[in-house]
């Protein structure tokens, strides 16, 4: 029973004991950081761990050099990518099963209809932005794969969005993460990435809407 609530522990501030896991196992550091990465969105209930905060420790830490930059990069942007075709295959086999419960909340017809047509006309922007966005990238993957977004594009961008996302938080700890002020202030500086981040497709967004 302490074994897995220790694991628990582990993979829940996973971010907050790289500094004790690294010494200890070594290269198998990368792998164990790939599946939370993975797991965050893969799992679809396991928003809750960490992200952002993972990426730009790691970062920080390649700065010093106790982990690799290069071979975090491509590790990580594969594991944030098959989370994302994780979720999205979860959904896509929940489609029929929802789609004959009717009485589904917040999965009825018409919302899977609605969602349908969402991701039809802004799929695309929201696969990418969701990404920078903490539990809401557990779900829109699911969503999509539930209304049947087409395969293709999704994966595409897909790629896009984790890429940028992994590359954009890695590079920013390994810049800016050992920077005192930084360290102190890591949710507020977190934000302000996110929003730089994704300000210019919001923008995008809302003046599609208001054509409307």
């Amino acid at each position: 029973m302490d074994l897995l609530q220790n694991l628990w522990q582990l993979f829940l501030h996973f971010d907050q004991y790289l500094d004790v896991v690294i010494p200890r196992f070594g290269w198998a550091t990368y792998g164990l950081a790939a599946f939370v990465i993975f797991a965050e969105v893969g799992l679809v209930v396991t928003g809750f761990l960490p992200g952002d905060s993972l990426l730009f420790a790691m970062g920080a830490l390649s700065a010093r050099g106790t982990l690799q930059l290069p071979v975090m990069l491509p590790l990580l942007c594969a594991a944030a990518f098959l989370g994302n075709i994780s979720s999205y295959q979860i959904g896509w086999f929940l489609n029929p099963f929802l789609e004959k419960r009717k009485k589904i909340r917040f999965f009825s017809p018409d919302h899977l209809s609605t969602a349908h047509r969402f991701f039809d006309r802004y799929g695309r922007t929201a696969v990418i932005l969701a990404r920078f966005l903490p539990l809401i990238r557990s779900f829109v993957p699911l969503a999509a794969g539930i209304s049947r977004m087409e395969f293709g594009p999704y994966v595409s961008y897909s790629l896009m969005g984790c890429c940028a996302w992994v590359s954009g938080y890695l590079l920013a700890g390994f810049f800016f993460g050992n920077i005192p002020f930084v360290k102190n202030n890591f949710m507020m500086v977190v934000l302000g990435i996110v929003l730089v981040s994704i300000m210019p497709a919001l923008v995008k967004l809302t003046a599609s809407l208001l054509k409307k």
